[in-house]
């Protein structure tokens, strides 16, 4: 069994203290249990890197060169030296990028650091490698944590930095949703779902296995989210003080959080520190209806009941009619006189919220229905690619 620091004294805060010896017998079966769950993942993250190398190889390109690394044990004593790609990566230009130096500064310095950006900015995407990288850089051990409230989220962004940064899915970046785990013991940058967090620290009593934990969409006040808050500000306030961890969301009561989460100092509560990314990565306009009968004024959309909501088939077709006309507006404005396949991958992309599965394969069906039928191929290529990570994509 194994009891945190906490109940040891004044032991300290990343310490575990070994009680209750078993009999040999249960040693090695245990042990054996362990490695056959090892040797599982490893096969389990060396069929992605098999995928990916040959997509990859297919497009040309090759992993980058790599060099040893070796950083600070972890503080589970298991010494792993990690690959160390060798690039001069090119961070996007995003609002964050200004404050890169800042924000580090202020989670080196602060137990609780509240990051409040608008949609786009880089939060989910960049903060984790800015903290990945500094790391890197000065051979210090991190283990990196971040939340995203669903699986799609959590997979993705994993998806994207790895294809970024050139890095197979699996070593330094990976994910865990339910029982889907891509990760390996050489994996820094971990996305996960709440709930899977949630469990990681309920069962091992302790925020002790990480270094930085990244809680995004904190605004979303779920049942598993409000339970993480919970345990997490616990844990923090007992055995798991020099773990990080960040708050992030582009709407949130910074002020309710930052006094949750108020650490003591010098005989006081300080509030967290909260702060606050400027600019927006794109310029927004809001158009409704009645601005766009230019485009679709042959349907007739009937009123709507707020008593009964429903989708008619009328603004089916509207939604279909508009995203006709941006496709045609956008071959019009590249030149392009004819549909080309190759460049479907740089064409842009048309994001449709709807309620539920039955009224997102209705409109599937429609889209596929269309006079030019571009869409069906390469709305299957990519399901199969990324499980959903484009919509409706030209």
């Amino acid at each position: 069994m194994l009891f945190p620091d906490s109940v040891a004294g004044s032991a300290s805060c990343s310490d575990l203290i070994l009680a209750a010896p078993t009999t040999l017998g249960q040693n090695s079966s245990g042990i054996h249990r362990i490695q056959a769950q090892q040797s599982t993942g490893i096969e389990y993250v060396e069929k992605y890197r098999q995928l990916e190398a040959e997509e990859l190889g297919a497009s040309g390109n090759s992993w980058p060169p790599c060099e040893s690394a070796p950083l600070q044990p972890s503080p589970n004593g298991s010494d792993i030296v990690a690959c160390k790609p060798v690039d001069n990566y090119t961070y996007p230009n995003l609002p964050i990028s200004r404050y890169k130096e800042e924000i580090i500064s202020l989670i080196e310095n602060n137990s609780v650091v509240i990051v409040r950006g608008s949609t786009g900015s880089g939060k989910s995407t960049q903060l984790p490698q800015y903290v990945l990288d500094r790391s890197m850089q000065r051979s210090v051990y991190c283990n990196i944590a971040v939340t995203q409230p669903r699986k799609i989220g959590a997979s993705s962004i994993a998806r994207w930095i790895s294809k970024q940064r050139s890095w197979p899915l699996g070593e330094l970046v990976g994910y865990q949703v339910g029982l889907e785990r891509v990760a390996s013991n050489y994996t820094r940058l971990t996305y996960v779902t709440t709930g899977v967090l949630l469990q990681k620290i309920v069962g091992a009593t302790s925020l002790s296995e990480f270094t930085h934990v990244f809680i995004d969409e904190v605004h979303e006040r779920t049942e598993e989210m409000d339970f993480l808050l919970l345990v997490v500000r616990k844990l923090l306030h007992t055995n798991s003080r020099f773990v990080k961890v960040i708050l992030m969301s582009a709407t949130i009561n910074c002020q309710e959080f930052a006094n949750y989460f108020a650490v003591p100092v010098r005989d006081k509560l300080c509030p967290a520190y909260v702060f606050e990314v400027e600019g927006k990565p794109h310029a927004i306009e809001d158009y409704y209806l009645d601005d766009l009968k230019a485009i679709f004024g042959h349907i007739r959309i009937p009123q709507m009941v707020v008593e009964e909501p429903l989708i008619s088939k009328e603004m089916y077709q509207a939604a279909v009619s508009l995203i006709q006309w941006f496709d045609e507006l956008e071959m019009r404005e590249s030149g392009m006189e004819k549909q080309s396949f190759d460049l479907l991958s740089q064409r842009g992309s048309v994001l449709v919220f709807l309620p539920g599965l039955a009224e997102i394969n209705y409109m599937h069906e429609l889209l596929t229905n269309m006079v030019h039928r571009r869409w069906v191929g390469i709305c299957f290529r990519l399901g199969v690619e990324s499980k959903g990570e484009a919509a409706l994509t030209q």
